[in-house]
């Protein structure tokens, strides 16, 4: 597999030198047999990771909108995306301002 993406790589790097040079002949040649070759890719997620990071980013984002790190920290817990953390600050803007939460 690591092969195949290796000889696709030679591939693209010989079709660019092909289309740098003005090789057309070449370039049709190689942009054709890459064309015709299938590639399957495999990705391994670690989701805790990923979720943590995700979360660090919506974290982020809200305080460079201007929202207290407090707010922030608490909205991000209750949500999953920025747009559902703005809602959580904005449902519980009472009790924030009261900081209950």
């Amino acid at each position: 597999q690591d092969l195949c993406v290796s000889t696709m790589a030679q591939q693209l790097v010989s079709l660019e030198e092909a289309i740098a040079s003005g090789d057309v002949a070449r370039a049709r040649q190689l942009a054709r047999h890459l064309a015709e070759q299938s590639a399957v890719l495999s990705i391994t997620v670690k989701q805790d990771e990923l979720a943590a990071r995700v979360k660090r980013t919506i974290h982020m984002q809200l305080m460079e909108q201007g929202h207290a790190p407090v707010q922030a920290a608490w909205a991000t817990s209750h949500s999953d995306s920025l747009q559902d953390a703005i809602r959580v600050i904005e449902q519980n803007r009472d009790a924030f301002r009261r900081s209950e939460l």
